[in-house]
């Protein structure tokens, strides 16, 4: 009779045992592995509502999906938006943005608009580092592309411009303004009247440049021949190379050489939104 309540004893025990070491050890590796739960926490409030994905700690962790009034689907760590992954805004004229993340901020990628596009480096949400604008024909202006360098947005550094007729600037700039030595040359699709006297016939200008005004330099004929001087302007906007050429001392209208050298570049302000990159 002993024997038998002792056996019966010992096999509960060995069974409840059994079901708390169960317990336990799923515990370990329910806490140790990640889970999926619609209830972790994704910083980005713009994404927040829902989230699709794995979970550590109660936060977004790894590859996942999440979405509010924009969306994003990439990698996260730490409830934050990092590594590769691609954000996109529910207002399309904010357009998207595809690259690397780093604690929500964007390192570098590819930002897309109705307008054109941007492939290159980011700060604080702001164009920086080396980088590439890309305008189609929903963007206003006569500019298709600018290269070079950006900082905090703006173009600075050795930048290279191409204008929709295929003119081609290429120089210093600062503060998206043309500052230095710069070289604008006429595009090759774009004729040259015979007469090089023609002062639409120029096919270069190059000089130097403060605050995006030309204060000298040199313009080049289809013949060969060049005039050179200082640009005098006038109280009426007008834009005079004064100088000497083999036709004789005397100015010419840089204005209208200008505008028909592609046009001023004036109108290279940012278009393409790009606050906050997500």
């Amino acid at each position: 009779m002993f024997r038998c309540l002792y056996s019966c004893f010992m096999f509960g025990f060995y069974v409840m045992f059994i079901r708390v070491s169960g317990l336990v050890c799923l515990s370990l590796l329910t806490s140790l592995s990640p889970s999926y739960a619609a209830s972790c926490i994704v910083n980005d409030t713009d994404i927040a509502q829902n989230y699709d994905g794995p979970c550590v700690d109660g936060k977004a962790h790894g590859r996942g999906k999440a979405s509010g009034r924009n969306r994003y689907e990439g990698s996260f760590m730490a409830g934050s938006k990092h590594g590769q992954g691609t954000y996109a805004w529910a207002n399309t004229q904010m357009g998207s943005f595809s690259g690397v993340y780093e604690n929500d901020v964007p390192i570098r990628g590819l930002r897309t608009t109705p307008f054109g596009t941007y492939n290159g480096g980011f700060l604080n949400g702001r164009y920086h580092g080396p980088g590439k604008e890309t305008f189609n024909s929903k963007a206003k202006g006569n500019v298709l592309s600018s290269e070079g360098q950006f900082v905090d947005g703006k173009l600075s550094g050795t930048v290279k411009v191409v204008f929709r007729n295929g003119d081609v600037y290429e120089g210093g700039f600062s503060n998206s303004k043309r500052n230095g030595f710069g070289i604008w040359k006429r595009g090759p699709n774009v004729a040259c009247p015979p007469s090089s006297a023609n002062t639409l016939c120029q096919t270069r200008i190059e000089g130097n440049w403060s605050d995006d005004k030309l204060t000298s330099g040199k313009l080049a004929y289809a013949d060969g021949d060049s005039y050179s001087g200082k640009v005098s302007y006038g109280k009426q906007g007008g834009m005079v190379l004064l100088g000497a050429t083999d036709r004789g001392v005397g100015g010419v209208n840089l204005l209208d050489t200008m505008k028909a050298l592609g046009g001023l570049i004036g109108g290279l302000a940012r278009v393409v939104p790009q606050s906050e990159a997500g």
